[in-house]
């Protein structure tokens, strides 16, 4: 995995050692290795977590690794850790989304109760002391499947194979379901940067796409891509799609409602996988290895 700070000039990846990699003890799998994207000279390296989640916190260089439960925050220039803690609430936790606010990364999480489950906001902030702190937190009945959240509408997301289903955390009495008939749904699905839409993809390589109507969520479009998807992901305006896979990468025009369908079907290829993708933050790089 891959992604760009806010204004610091450095690309951070984050590959999984081989086994042909000594790892000394106490060390993880996974090292983090920082660039400088003008040079193309190597920052620095340290060990990293089974990583989940990486992003950059603010414009001030520091890098936060989420890891399931554990978190990490690295001072980008120097590659050195700053603070580390765990993620409070049952050991069933799911991250739904990550997101700039300020200076501080807040993401969600869900985590399952004995009444049901509880979408939690947490705020990091690496000055803090705790870095940590729960900022919201909203129970809602049990969902099963794959998480995802808006920041903006506050809506989340539990997607599984039969179904998806999209509630309000503000008002959650009547969230939006729909049933799969024919293909079956890819948990996990993802919201718009702007709320707008919700897109989820199909075991018949497709991507479903809804959006977000004063009544309610409705059928917007379907996305037939050319190459087999393993991920993809909104562009910062909504307006497209990034996808990428082991074929390569694919930009999708979601508005697009005037090209017929595609009758070939995509066979995915599972040999491959350790294609990675990352975009800058004002969508206008895309960096592949």
């Amino acid at each position: 995995m891959g992604c760009y700070p806010m204004s610091v000039s450095a690309f951070i990846c984050a590959p999984r050692l081989t086994g042909s990699q000594p790892i000394r003890r106490g060390e993880s799998s996974s090292v983090m290795l920082v660039w400088d994207v003008q040079t193309g000279l190597l920052i620095g390296n340290s060990y990293a977590g089974n990583l989940g989640k990486m992003a950059f916190i603010g414009n001030q260089g520091k890098i936060a690794l989420l890891d399931g439960d554990t978190f990490y925050v690295y001072d980008g220039l120097t590659v050195t850790r700053i603070c580390d803690g765990t993620l409070p609430g049952s050991p069933f936790r799911r991250l739904g989304a990550e997101w700039a606010h300020g200076e501080s990364l807040r993401f969600a999480s869900s985590s399952e109760t004995d009444e049901g489950l509880v979408i939690r906001i947490f705020e990091l902030q690496s000055t803090s002391v705790p870095p940590l702190l729960v900022v919201d937190s909203f129970p809602i009945p049990f969902y099963p499947g794959g998480f995802s959240f808006s920041p903006v509408s506050f809506h989340a997301s539990f997607v599984t194979k039969e179904e998806v289903i999209i509630l309000n955390l503000r008002d959650p009495r009547n969230p939006f379901r729909t049933k799969a008939a024919q293909p079956l749904y890819r948990p996990r699905g993802c919201f718009s940067p702007d709320g707008s839409f919700f897109a989820c993809g199909t075991e018949e390589q497709e991507i479903l796409i809804w959006k977000n109507a004063p009544t309610g969520y409705v059928p917007w479009n379907t996305l037939r891509p050319r190459l087999p998807l393993s991920g993809f992901s909104f562009s910062a305006s909504g307006t497209s799609i990034l996808g990428w896979g082991s074929e390569g990468v694919q930009l999708l025009d979601q508005d697009n409602r005037l090209s017929p369908p595609s009758s070939d079907k995509i066979e995915p290829d599972h040999r491959r996988r350790k294609h990675l993708v990352a975009y800058s933050t004002d969508s206008t790089c895309i960096a592949t290895v």
